[in-house]
């Protein structure tokens, strides 16, 4: 009896390691609802779009899309441990900037973001238990050393 509660412990367990993971899908936000500092690239965002994947078992694929009121745009695409920790950049982003994600749970992630290796802020980023919203913080300093706090609101698509 006891191997079977064991078991099914262990079941319930990896089962929850293999639930669906909240941030796949593709994600507009809403740039009226979000908020940026006016010393960061953010206030110049006219729109952004992440459009977010599973890979295998083990890995997400994002890839996001940011136009700027200048009429430029940049996109970078990354690859995300499910379950936490380094990000690795596949194409976009700068080679002084690394990410750390740690994953509170299937729709809750904590980013640490790194410049030459010196933490420069953490987001947060919630989906909705509704699936529906995505929800981001970022408290940090810009690349002036000026501190800023961002909000932004995503939907799902």
């Amino acid at each position: 009896m006891r191997k079977v509660l064991l078991f099914l412990a262990f079941c319930g367990f990896a089962a929850s390691l293999w639930a669906a993971d909240a941030f796949v899908g593709t994600w507009k936000f809403d740039m009226a609802k979000s908020k940026y500092a006016p010393n960061s690239k953010g206030a110049a965002v006219k729109n952004a779009m992440i459009v977010i994947g599973e890979v295998g078992t083990v890995d997400r694929e994002s890839y996001t899309k940011t136009t700027y009121t200048d009429g430029s745009s940049t996109s970078n695409k990354w690859r995300v441990p499910r379950q936490g920790g380094i990000v690795n950049p596949l194409e976009g982003g700068t080679a002084d900037t690394t990410y750390v994600v740690t994953r509170i749970s299937g729709n809750e992630d904590y980013w640490t973001h790194l410049k030459n290796g010196k933490q420069v802020g953490v987001g947060h980023y919630v989906i909705s238990k509704d699936g529906k919203t995505w929800n981001s913080t970022f408290k940090g300093i810009d690349d002036q050393g000026k501190p800023i706090e961002e909000y932004a609101v995503g939907y799902k698509q």
